[in-house]
């Protein structure tokens, strides 16, 4: 049996089963929205072949038809029309704006399922997760393209004529390489172009990327005060909120990216986590009595609507919550030093501790186990992914790429010197990597490109980084204060924050949302 089949004829004429599930993917263009944008939407998942005497039946009478062995190909046919018209439905519904979200993404992904499982129960089939779902709409690109082109228009009326009728033009460039090669990243697009053209077009590209989520704030955790900042206010804009002390000082803040409110915090503390709704309001407290460490949870996710929280604890290890088990954790795992906790997806969460590379499931029980590190020594720093990749950046500037299903390593390399803090820049449906360094300028690079770019400032060594919506943002060395910087223009900040002086406390962490 092949790679690519899913079931075969042996000799005797018994149909063998694929032990493992085999990966499948379709792509469905031209799905039209409600106010007429064109969506092309990628669904991938596992397909195994259920091993029962019914099953087996259906799936040769289905799948088979004369035919020595099930292809991925033929998975692939059965199932489109009904994925397809699922699709259709669903896009339907709604302008092409709201399908763009990552909670939109997941919304579809189970209309999707949903419809690819009716047809599996019909032929002895199973879906699987993880399920992947990419959307990407070229007419909301181009419109969004058009729309920047205007802005840098109205921009050369103040002044800056030459600089802004060349952004425009690389513009107009990429996206004339994107609908030539829809197939391709957009840093592989970004290669493609000239050398001399590629600083600036990718100053034009992050300009536009940052429009689309400008709304996005920063926020921050200090002593037991949440901090908020609309960027482009700066300093003048900065709100401080004193949330329950109960559980002690906060250490870290984290987005909800499980949740659909808008702007909900999960913020780790000494003895547990707090949930604040809507940048402001705080929610239930999540305790862990029995961590007496002076230090805090480094950082708490949200595993999927029934598995809970999970959070990360220098001491205390790996922690576990049930949804509603406020009172205590309902699992421990004894892991020294445990940190960088990621949501790879509903089903899989990673995290490092020191040198090693963890992922744990929702199996039952969940047992976390180490990934091979690739023959590196240094710790890791920060785990950031994207739709295909998941990054992990290590102490010594090497950045290790891995397949984000298979967990196989990729390709490692060492892009700058020692790194303090890392995060992910979104851009185009893809990410580029932020390392602030101990002896330099925070780096900014690729995946898919060489190109290297730089943020300035007064300050080394940044103790944390994030970026979103068109900003970057980073707290200083000693902990006083967030360095703001257009994500466009890294030359120098936009603005300095010391939110040590509105608080008396150190910044533990910070993030947009």
């Amino acid at each position: 049996m092949t790679e690519r089949e899913l079931a075969r004829r042996d000799g005797g004429g018994r149909l063998q089963l694929r032990p493992a599930p085999l990966r499948v993917r379709w792509e469905l263009a031209d799905l039209v929205s409600s106010d007429g944008h064109r969506l092309r939407c990628a669904f991938g998942c596992g397909v195994r072949a259920v091993d029962r005497p019914a099953d087996r039946r259906m799936l040769e009478e289905a799948l088979l038809d004369g035919r020595d062995a099930v292809t991925a190909e033929a998975v692939f046919a059965h199932f489109t029309p009904a994925l397809r018209a699922a699709a259709d439905r669903a896009i339907a519904a709604r302008p092409g704006e709201g399908w763009l979200d990552a909670a939109a993404g997941r919304e579809l992904g189970d209309v999707i399922k949903r419809a690819g499982d009716a047809v599996a129960f019909a032929c002895g089939v199973e879906l699987l997760a993880p399920v992947d779902v990419d959307l990407h709409s070229p007419t909301l690109e181009r419109q969004r393209l058009e729309t920047m082109e205007r802005q840098l228009a109205e921009r050369r009326a103040a002044g800056q004529v030459e600089h802004f009728q060349r952004a425009a033009s690389l513009l107009r460039e990429f996206e004339q390489l994107r609908q030539a090669a829809p197939t391709l990243s957009a840093g592989r697009l970004l290669e493609r172009v000239n050398a001399a053209d590629r600083g600036s077009m990718l100053e034009a590209l992050l300009m536009a990327s940052g429009e689309r989520d400008a709304a996005a704030r920063v926020y921050a955790v200090a002593g037991n005060h949440l901090v908020t900042i609309d960027p482009p206010g700066g300093a003048s804009a900065m709100k401080t909120i004193e949330l329950p002390a109960d559980v002690g000082p906060f250490r870290s803040v984290r987005p909800d990216a499980v949740s659909d409110p808008p702007r909900r915090l999960l913020i780790g503390a000494r003895t547990g986590f707090v949930l604040v709704h809507n940048g402001a309001d705080a929610g239930a407290v999540y305790r862990d009595d029995a961590t007496t460490s002076p230090l805090g949870f480094n950082a708490i996710v949200r595993w999927s609507d029934s598995a809970g929280y999970v959070g990360t604890h220098g001491e205390a290890g790996v922690v576990w919550w049930d949804v509603d088990g406020t009172a205590s954790p309902r699992a421990r795992f004894p892991i020294a030093g445990p940190r960088n906790l990621t949501r790879l997806d509903a089903t899989t969460l990673a995290f490092s501790a020191g040198p090693e590379l963890y992922v744990m499931g929702t199996e039952t029980p969940p047992q976390p186990h180490a990934l091979a590190g690739g023959g590196s020594a240094a710790s890791i720093v920060g785990i950031e992914q994207s739709d295909r990749w998941l990054y992990v950046v290590r102490e010594d500037g090497t950045v290790q790429v891995l397949d984000r299903i298979t967990r196989e390593l990729a390709r490692s390399e060492k892009r700058c010197g020692r790194v303090t803090a890392v995060a992910a820049l979104p851009w185009l449906g893809d990410v580029r990597l932020l390392l602030a360094t101990d002896d330099g300028p925070v780096c900014c690079i690729g995946g898919d490109d060489p190109l290297v770019t730089q943020y300035v400032s007064p300050h080394r060594g940044l103790k944390a980084i994030a970026a979103g919506g068109g900003h970057v943002a980073g707290v200083t060395g000693d902990r006083q204060r967030i360095v703001l910087w257009h994500a466009w223009d890294g030359r120098k900040p936009a603005a300095e924050i010391h939110v040590g002086a509105a608080t008396r406390h150190r910044v533990a962490d910070v993030c947009f949302a």
